[in-house]
């Protein structure tokens, strides 16, 4: 993708697909996003210098919204 793209900027999410999934097995959500996350950043190295990556992840924008449940209508905290 960064060889054939080339892109100026890249949004990484390191998320899990499965919202369910991702509590019920969370050591194996953060072993995937390690791996997932140390491709992408081995590919864009030697592919792509120039790209630029940010990593996002919700907690910092959830970080006070604690159990509740979660969807578009929920306000952010960033």
């Amino acid at each position: 993708m960064f060889k054939n793209y080339n892109p100026t900027y890249f949004a990484h999410l390191a998320s899990q697909s499965s919202v369910l999934k991702s509590m019920k097995y969370k050591k194996l959500t953060r072993e995937e996003n390690e791996v997932i996350s140390d491709n992408l950043i081995d590919s864009m190295l030697s592919k792509s210098m120039d790209t630029k990556m940010f990593f996002l992840h919700q907690q910092l924008f959830l970080k006070d919204i604690k159990k509740k449940l979660v969807d578009e209508l929920t306000s952010l905290n960033p």
